[in-house]
């Protein structure tokens, strides 16, 4: 693994924690549990120029600075590439940011579920905390099963239709070398 991998490594695990950043207020997650002041902590720096903008209910700032992590990462390895292109391509890399978040959140939740129902571990919160939102939706269309909640099967089936329709899409684009995304 050269230096380019891991710097490239580094900045994907960063922009996951923009994401998670922006993902945290949509999704009301409790701030109080330390693995979210861990996030808010680690990425505060690039949050701080815009402090002072009212977040509104989609929290704006917070998705702006996730964008243009990503289109800046793009832009520095692509420097020729066309600005209509980077920009499509930085919304294509979060929206597949968000999708393998979510899926894999859900996949350790369900995990998580069987092993150690009742955690207490922030992590362990945190995942279900972002599970339990992101299936609420499909939650409250499905006919109760008695205690079978059959709500992350459809949602991880939406994640990965969603998550395969825009690799479609940044097939065209130049993502293909950043591991998290595809």
């Amino acid at each position: 693994m050269n230096l380019l991998n891991i710097v490239l490594l580094a900045a994907d695990l960063y922009g996951a924690l923009l994401v998670l950043r922006w993902l945290l207020p949509v999704l009301s997650v409790d701030y109080t549990n330390p693995a979210c002041r861990t996030i808010v902590r680690l990425t505060q720096p690039l949050h701080l120029p815009l402090a002072s903008v009212p977040p509104g209910p989609l929290h704006w700032p917070s998705l702006l600075i996730a964008w243009l992590w990503f289109a800046g990462l793009l832009w520095i390895l692509y420097p020729d590439f066309p600005l209509g292109q980077l920009i499509s391509a930085a919304v294509a890399a979060m929206l597949l940011m968000i999708t393998n978040l979510l899926f894999i959140t859900i996949i350790a939740w369900v995990i998580l579920s069987w092993v150690s129902p009742n955690t207490d571990q922030p992590l362990a919160r945190l995942a279900m905390e972002v599970s339990h939102a992101a299936c609420a939706p499909v939650r409250q269309f499905l006919p109760s099963l008695g205690g079978l909640d059959l709500s992350p099967v459809f949602v991880l089936l939406l994640l990965n239709v969603l998550r395969n329709l825009v690799s479609s899409f940044a097939l065209y684009q130049p993502l293909a070398h950043l591991w998290f995304w595809l």
